[in-house]
Order: structure tokens, then C-alpha cells, then sequence
């Protein structure tokens, strides 16, 4: 249902009152689906991990990365000055386009350490949290020249990007400020881990 929301908002902006042609739904417009996507599932992750309930925001979690990973892989098949001209300047990348794709890519490892088995609740927190805003900052310097000039947006709809960049906004706030059972809960787990040590 969230992908299905996600691809009806892009093919609103931006075939029917964009400029984008439908021969570029299957991949282009898809990939923005799916980047959406992935971002309210982070949101939703970071949501569940607030309230406590650990097993659905590991599940959500999974299904941010998974979706992530089909974004990356979608992207690379298309990755050109023709389609990110805004990334480039005479044939390179800008700094801007240098700085999304670092930031890129520490997302992904920092997402892949949080969901390692040996890894602490707590660290787990932290990678996520790390991520999300990771996440943001590639959003940030892929689409951010976009976000202020709203007379030039498609039908008055924000950018996919902006619109994705406020979810993890959101996601970040979620991870930065835990339930304070799950407060409690580090707490009692530094404890114990420092009262092993001591033995």
C-alpha cells in the first residue's frame, strides 16, 4: 500500500502535471517510488523502536534496507549526466553530486551494521540513527536547489526529495528521543554489561 501511495504521488507530479514522459515509468519514475518508499518504512521502523515494540521496527527496518538496496541498484542502471544533469558539470560530478553519493553509501553501511546479530539494542539505536540522517544528507545535496523556488514545482507537489528528506527528519527525531522505557532498558543493559566485565 505505502509503494503503491508513493507511485501515484510521483506519477501525478510528474507525468501528469510534469514533463517527464511515461516511456521513463519502469525505471526512473519507479526509483523514486521506491526511494519514498524505503524512507516511511524507515520512519515507520523508528516509530515501532519509540513505542517499545523492537520485533515489528527490526521487520520495517529489513524492509527499508531492502528497498534501499533495489534503489541503488535501480540507480546505477541509469546514473548519467542525461538524467542527474544537475549532478554534473562538464562531465563530472559536482561537488554536490560527490557529496550525495558518500553520503549515500554511508547509509547503507552504517544500516547494514545496525542489523548485524551481535550488535546491542543500543548500538542498533545509534547506527540507525546515524543512517537516517546519513539519508538525509544525500537527499539534502541530491534535490535541496529545488526546495525553495515552490512556484516551479509540478502541480504545487514538493520534489520526492524534499518530501523524503522531512520523513527522515522525522525518523531521526524518533531515534534521538527513545520511550524512556527504552531509556531505561540501555541503562539496565550498560549495567549488566559493565557489572560482567567486573567479574
Amino acid at each position: 500500500m505505502i509503494f503503491i501511495i508513493s507511485f501515484c504521488y510521483v506519477l501525478l507530479r510528474y507525468v501528469v502535471f510534469g514533463s517527464v514522459s511515461v516511456a521513463q515509468i519502469p525505471v526512473y519514475l519507479t526509483n523514486k517510488s521506491i526511494s519514498l518508499s524505503a524512507v516511511i518504512f524507515l520512519l515507520i521502523a523508528a516509530q515501532r523502536f519509540k513505542s517499545n515494540n523492537r520485533e515489528s521496527g527490526a521487520s520495517w527496518g529489513k524492509a527499508a534496507l531492502s528497498t534501499s538496496l533495489l534503489h541503488i541498484l535501480l540507480s546505477l542502471s541509469i546514473f548519467s549526466e542525461s538524467y542527474y544533469d544537475k549532478l554534473f558539470s562538464e562531465a563530472k560530478l559536482t561537488w554536490q553530486g560527490e557529496m550525495m553519493i558518500l553520503s549515500g553509501v554511508m547509509a547503507i553501511f552504517l544500516f547494514i551494521q545496525s542489523k548485524r546479530d551481535t550488535i546491542s539494542e543500543y548500538r542498533c539505536r545509534i547506527f540507525c540513527l546515524l543512517a537516517s540522517a546519513a539519508i538525509g544528507s544525500h537527499l539534502f545535496f541530491m534535490g535541496y536547489s529545488g526546495w525553495f523556488t515552490p512556484d516551479t514545482w509540478y502541480g504545487g507537489m514538493p520534489p520526492v526529495s524534499l518530501v523524503s528528506f522531512l520523513v527522515c527528519v522525522l525518523a531521526v527525531v524518533h531515534y534521538l528521543f527513545p520511550a524512556k522505557e527504552t531509556i531505561q532498558q540501555d541503562k539496565n543493559n550498560s549495567i549488566d554489561l559493565h557489572d560482567f566485565n567486573q567479574r
